[in-house]
């Protein structure tokens, strides 16, 4: 028997900000916030400045109710109560009585149950504490001051063990909900559950031993029939248990498998594991790989900073992950298999689960060992002092050793780090007493979290934070650029020039990012019309970096013609943003094996924010997701200009193959309509390397035009590049048509400019949609052709109503009738699925799209 207590009416119960009782109906999984918002009691908290309405929720303590029948008598039968993870710090009552409790909620709870149920209708009853309050409570008696994070609304969160950003980020909404998630149900075994099914691999050779660890929970002493079923064979067992926790090992040998690789490696097949009892069955996919993090030296104080998957040197490209929604009852599971798709999309093949959200779904690495992508995985601890007390040592060894086994037979895992920016906050601080102290606390909590990673995993390499110089060069600058991995914020946080990380030579750096503002659509959710200006007080509340604002409109006035309209300074901050992370990873690529990864910051966003992510809340992809396509695609172009005035063309190649072809650079003038060729030569790239070469410029001022870089051969690849701000250049003011002709459930959409148009972006106001491409420039006469899939059926008529075109040259404040002319344009699309064909005039050339 089991019991989906996901699908049962369960009640939250409480007291509002004036003191009356509240009783609402809410769903499980999901929270609070969510079940309060749905019933009506607060407004929806992402909505203009309504989060400062909310905050009274995360000071109060709650109960969530479910009943249920049961239709036998259950001390008759042994079941047991799952909780996959209760937020946070929780009494479990059963009919009234207490039957669990639970502290910490990156932990699993389960409760033999039957000694509290009966025939009938029976109640479970979760009394949740405020968060709030425990910290505080924790805090008093914790004989030394740990400080708050500075990026974090709510002091002493550090001593719950509980998503950290919930209590606000600088991208975040501070919102400590609480409530359960994941699995919740009640099952029915014979004599004693499965608690862990976890597995280990070693290779030797060509050959791989996979040991499978089944780890009962027994009620009582008894007989459990195991049955282990993998890659053809099959291991039968009966165990003799007592009460409590017993462990079996199975070994499986496998010769020359089948191997899981990263994407753009090679292929992830997955074997299928089934492992039985006479009560349950676990199945699980297991993909073998060999991973190493190659820390070798390779110069006076330099070390390499790589990893080595099957024998491959990966290049990691790739971007941070943070939670995808501040509401989990608002999270459903397409949207997360929409997030991961984008990153798979983007050419990337690494995300790193960062320490200040949570340990991900199932689901969620699922799709990455599906997708080929690897996971660096924080730990739950970041950017603040965390307490060293016994009892909260204790319940993260319990996280840790839950969470290790839980995610040791996803392939994607790659590597475990211990924090998040900890220990370089002890490299900023002054020289001081309070600085030792600090220090000598964060060694006994963080050697603790090492040990315990080292203790459960015996697989993967273990960082001990990030950014970490390494394990002898504790007492360094973790911003050597020589070794280990870095955090380059100084672009951003530093207001350097794009061009500053032309300076920068990392081995890996795994944080580094720029803000831009969500969709149109996405901040229309959310703000009112008359609040659409970035100063305006809703706006402001959803730009939570105190001078991000400022720094957007700031680096506006470095590169850009300053823009006016609304919709014209969203997008612009996305190309900038674009514009920013390409400039990084393109040079940063080319310094390969120097330096090999590249993960900005960040993939995805809690609630609808201004932010440094690629895909805002809403699903709807930035410009920068679109770059990251481009700028981590297998074979790539690019050039730039480094700080001593030379420039330099790259081809960069990652993969498994060499590719050879020819290297062509031309360079378009705008006034005088001329294509000149500037260099050329045929080259061949080995796999994993990069071909760079310093090349002389056109004769032609910078700001007369822009540089298209191509590569022929077996893959064909072209680029731009502009080497003066664009502000400093006369671009031309083309005229746009569109013509629209829909496809099997969407449409095809083709573009083509009268003359150049760079970063051309089309957006769907109507609906949220799929492209297979967009930000693209277009040369004159040229047809480009994009697909797009909205998320509902469209007509024609009501996609080309809501389409929107924007490019640089739209921001520059255009003439009056060259706007009137984009948006007729625009507004007389043929609904017809005939081409028309375009005449371009005398002295423009007719190209052809590569």
């Amino acid at each position: 028997m089991e019991l989906d207590l996901t699908q049962i009416i369960w009640t939250l119960s409480g007291h509002d900000q004036h003191g009356n009782a509240i009783a609402v109906p809410c769903r499980l999984p999901g929270d609070n916030a969510t079940a309060l918002m749905e019933a009506g009691i607060i407004p929806d908290p992402y909505v203009g400045t309504n989060e400062k309405l909310v905050q009274w929720i995360a000071e109060r303590d709650w109960i969530f109710t479910g009943k249920f029948s049961l239709p036998e008598e259950p001390a008759e039968k042994l079941l047991y109560l799952n909780f996959d993870s209760i937020d946070t710090c929780a009494e479990i009552l059963i009919n009234g009585k207490k039957a669990g409790e639970s502290d910490n909620m990156f932990i699993r709870q389960r409760i033999w149950a039957s000694p509290f149920l009966r025939r009938g209708e029976n109640s479970v009853e979760l009394h949740i504490r405020s968060a709030v309050k425990v910290g505080e409570e924790r805090a008093k008696r914790y004989p030394f001051d740990l400080g708050q994070n500075s990026n974090n609304s709510v002091p002493y969160l550090q001593y719950v063990r509980k998503v950290q950003s919930h209590g606000g980020w600088d991208w975040g909404i501070c919102l400590p909900v609480s409530g359960v998630y994941g699995g919740l149900y009640l099952r029915e075994v014979r004599t004693a559950r499965i608690e862990k099914v976890y597995t280990e691999q070693k290779f030797s050779g060509d050959t791989v031993e996979l040991t499978v660890s089944v780890e009962l929970e027994a009620a009582a002493a008894g007989l459990v029939p195991l049955r282990i079923e993998f890659n053809g064979e099959l291991h039968e067992e009966t165990v003799e248990v007592l009460s409590g926790r017993q462990l079996r090992h199975f070994r499986f040998i496998v010769r020359q498998p089948e191997l899981w690789n990263p994407a753009g490696y090679g292929g992830q097949f997955l074997y299928p594991l089934t492992v039985s009892s006479d009560s349950e069955q676990i199945v699980k996919k297991i993909g073998f790989r060999h991973v190493e993090l190659l820390t070798e030296s390779d110069g006076a104080t330099s070390e390499s900073f790589c990893f080595r998957i099957n024998g491959n040197r990966i290049f990691c490209k790739g971007a941070n992950w943070v939670p995808p929604d501040a509401m989990p009852g608002r999270m459903p599971p397409e949207r997360l298999c929409t997030l991961v798709k984008a990153a798979r999309d983007a050419n990337m093949n690494m995300l790193r689960v960062w320490g200040g959200g949570n340990y991900e779904s199932e689901l969620f690495y699922e799709l990455c060992d599906e997708f080929g992508l690897m996971v660096w995985q924080d730990c739950m601890f970041s950017c603040v002092k965390y307490p060293d007390m016994p009892e909260f040592l204790e319940s993260v060894e319990h996280e840790l050793e839950y969470q290790v086994r839980r995610l040791s037979t996803h392939p994607c895992m790659t590597a475990w780090c211990g924090d998040n920016e900890i220990f370089m906050c002890f490299g900023q601080m002054p020289v001081s007493p309070e600085r030792f102290q600090g220090a000598v606390l964060y060694d006994r909590v963080n050697r603790f979290v090492v040990q315990c990673l080292k203790k459960y995993n015996r697989e993967l390499p273990v960082r001990r934070s990030s950014p970490d110089n390494g394990e002898t060069r504790f007492h360094e600058n973790v911003f050597e650029q020589d070794r280990g991995d870095m955090h380059y914020w100084s672009v951003w946080h530093g207001d350097e020039p794009f061009s500053a990380y032309y300076g920068i030579r990392p081995r890996f750096c795994s944080e580094f990012g720029f803000q831009s503002f969500p969709s149109i659509r996405t901040l229309r959710k959310c703000i009112s019309p008359e609040m659409e200006n970035i100063s305006s007080p809703e706006m402001e509340n959803h730009q939570k970096n105190g001078i991000g604002n400022a720094k957007i409109y700031a680096t506006f006035a470095r590169y850009f013609r300053m823009p006016s309209a609304f919709e014209d300074v969203v997008y612009l901050s996305q190309v900038q943003q674009a514009m920013a992370i390409r400039m990084a990873v393109e040079f940063w690529r080319s310094l390969k094996p120097w330096c090999m990864g590249t993960l900005y910051w960040q993939m995805n966003d809690v609630w609808p924010v201004a932010s440094w992510s690629s895909v805002d809340y809403n699903g709807e992809w930035k410009i920068l997701n679109y770059e990251a396509k481009r700028f981590f695609a297998p074979l790539l172009i690019a050039a730039r200009v480094e700080p001593d005035g030379k420039y330099y063309i790259s081809v960069i190649r990652d993969g498994l193959n060499a590719v050879s072809g020819t290297v062509r650079i031309l360079f378009h003038s705008f006034a005088k309509r001329t294509v000149k060729p500037v260099f050329e030569r045929t080259v061949t790239v080995d796999p994993e390397s990069a071909f760079n070469q310093e090349f002389s410029p056109s004769d032609e001022p910078a700001e007369a035009g822009f540089y298209e870089l191509r590569f022929e051969g077996e893959e064909t690849v072209r680029r731009e590049f502009f080497a003066a701000e664009y502000k400093r250049c006369e671009l031309p003011e083309p005229e746009i048509s569109v013509e629209i002709r829909p496809i099997n459930t969407g449409f095809e959409i083709e573009l083509t400019a009268s003359d150049y148009a760079f970063c051309v972006f089309a957006e769907q106001r109507a609906a949220l949609c799929n492209w297979s491409d967009n930000a693209v420039t277009l040369y004159p006469y040229e047809r480009i052709r994009l697909t797009v899939t909205p998320d509902r059926p469209m007509s024609v008529e009501e996609f080309r109503t809501g389409l929107k075109l924007s490019h640089i040259q739209s921001t520059f404040s255009p003439r009056p009738e060259t706007a009137r002319k984009n948006r007729l344009l625009l507004t007389e699309v043929a609904e017809t699925g005939t081409e028309t064909e375009t005449i371009s005039p005398a002295g423009c050339e007719k190209r052809t799209a590569s």
